[in-house]
């Protein structure tokens, strides 16, 4: 009966919408088993998800479209981690942490979701508590990240290179930085411009300013002071709104600018005019989550179950699935994960 019952939602619920503006919902698509968190990326077009294992937790990928989900490694119960997608790609920066008797590991994986591959780029063993802050800005469209790491006071850059899987310094972007150099702003090419420290709001106690040499590398004359700048506080993740939100907001700089642009894949400064990033998104659907309880009758017999919806503010619903525990829907929502009966599940969203 409970079979015939799922088929009797499923055809009815159909055909009620059929005409109706409700949203349009792929073929459900079987991920994996024992699944706890699901995280999507920013356009919908992938997940990284986490499984309980026998004497682990597995973190996996899923990409609409392929057969199912793979395993990319394996971590220790206890560890924990963040999700930084880089936008542009299927790719996203783990940040992980996981406790050992004396302190902690602490490693940034670079996990790419279309091949089903995962690289660590950087990796420490720390005393409790004093494992590095880091903040990961992506590039809006490059495989490429500026990753900035504060550690006993003190603050260095990285970037994700876009020539291979390492981390490269950033010693230009840290020089920039204390003359009082701001930013990342995203260029229109996808890479970052910082703002010569003679435009920013703490100019220079000289006229001097920030210089490309002929190596294109960052250099300052050699009798130029500046002020002190205190140092950009980096932001505690809870206090970051995910959804929605892409890249941290910076002072705008008109374009047509002269900015210092980061090489991508050198991490050297030089001049450069600034054209900022821009999008433009249509039919952004703005989805939310509806339950319902149905109770089916036929004939004698009666059945019930728990259904999950989705809908717009204004417009009909359309139906998700029965008896799902758990549901998450894509921050743009182009895709919604869900669980039933702890089997991971994704249906796209046109």
């Amino acid at each position: 009966m409970k079979t015939s019952f799922v088929l009797f939602v499923a055809l009815s619920s159909s055909m009620a919408l059929s005409q109706s503006a409700a949203p349009k919902l792929g073929e459900a698509m079987a991920v994996d088993l024992h699944v706890a968190r699901v995280d999507w990326h920013p356009m919908g077009k992938a997940i990284i998800y986490t499984k309980k294992e026998e004497d682990e937790k597995g973190i996996g990928v899923f990409v609409p479209g392929q057969r199912n989900g793979k395993i990319v490694m394996r971590v220790p119960f206890a560890s924990s981690f963040d999700t930084t997608w880089l936008p542009g790609t299927d790719s996203a920066i783990l940040t992980m942490y996981a406790p050992r008797s004396k302190g902690m590991d602490f490693q940034l994986v670079l996990v790419d979701a279309d091949t089903g591959k995962a690289s660590t780029l950087f990796a420490g063993t720390y005393a409790e508590n004093h494992a590095p802050e880091v903040l990961i800005e992506p590039s809006p469209s490059l495989r490429h990240a500026i990753i900035t790491f504060a550690e006993n006071g003190k603050r260095h850059h990285r970037i994700l290179s876009t020539d291979s899987n390492r981390l490269v310094d950033a010693v230009d972007l840290d020089k920039a930085e204390k003359l009082g150099a701001q930013g990342p702003n995203w260029m229109a090419t996808g890479t970052a411009a910082y703002t010569n420290p003679s435009d920013s709001a703490h100019p220079p106690t000289t006229s001097s300013s920030l210089v490309a040499s002929g190596s294109n590398a960052i250099s300052t004359t050699s009798t130029a002071t500046f002020t002190a700048i205190p140092p950009k506080a980096i932001p505690v993740l809870s206090d970051v709104p995910i959804v929605g939100t892409l890249f941290i907001s910076r002072p705008g700089i008109a374009p047509g600018t002269m900015v210092y642009e980061l090489n991508p894949s050198q991490a050297n400064l030089f001049e450069s005019h600034y054209q900022p990033w821009s999008e433009v998104y249509s039919g952004i659907k703005r989805l939310r989550q509806k339950n319902s309880h149905i109770v089916a009758r036929l004939d004698q017999s009666v059945a019930e179950a728990d259904s999950t919806w989705l809908k717009e503010d204004s417009g009909l619903p359309a139906y998700v699935a029965a008896n799902a525990s758990k549901v998450w829907i894509s921050p743009r929502s182009k895709g919604v994960a869900y669980l039933i009966d702890g089997a991971l599940f994704v249906r796209t969203i046109q």
